[in-house]
């Protein structure tokens, strides 16, 4: 999934070329933006919330996790999407890097 949303986050024409060739097995673009979109403007559910209720969905075994956390060198670029400019610093700088957070179940997909 990782893999994939970085081919669409650097080019959504090359994506559907790689998706419309069947040479990698990768998500549907809809599916991306599925799993990619913040949380729904018309529910109001903040992210701390949305994740409270992804991690109420899972059995008990399924919340032993891995903690990935890794630095990522990024394109210097901004992007307007959803109503905010994504990409500046804190201090209104162009970044190049971001700090990662993922998670991995141990015992499940």
């Amino acid at each position: 999934m990782i893999f994939a949303y970085l081919i669409i986050a650097s080019s959504t024409a090359a994506y559907k070329v790689l998706l419309q060739e069947d040479v990698v097995s990768l998500p549907s673009v809809a599916t991306l933006k599925k799993i990619t979109h913040r949380v729904d403007a018309a529910t109001n559910i903040e992210n701390a919330a949305y994740l409270q209720l992804r991690v109420s969905k899972l059995q008990e075994h399924e919340r032993t996790v891995l903690l990935i956390t890794d630095e990522i060198y990024v394109s210097k670029r901004t992007e307007y999407a959803g109503g905010d400019v994504i990409g500046l610093t804190a201090d209104g700088t162009v970044a190049s890097t971001l700090l990662c957070f993922m998670t991995k179940s141990v015992a499940s997909h």
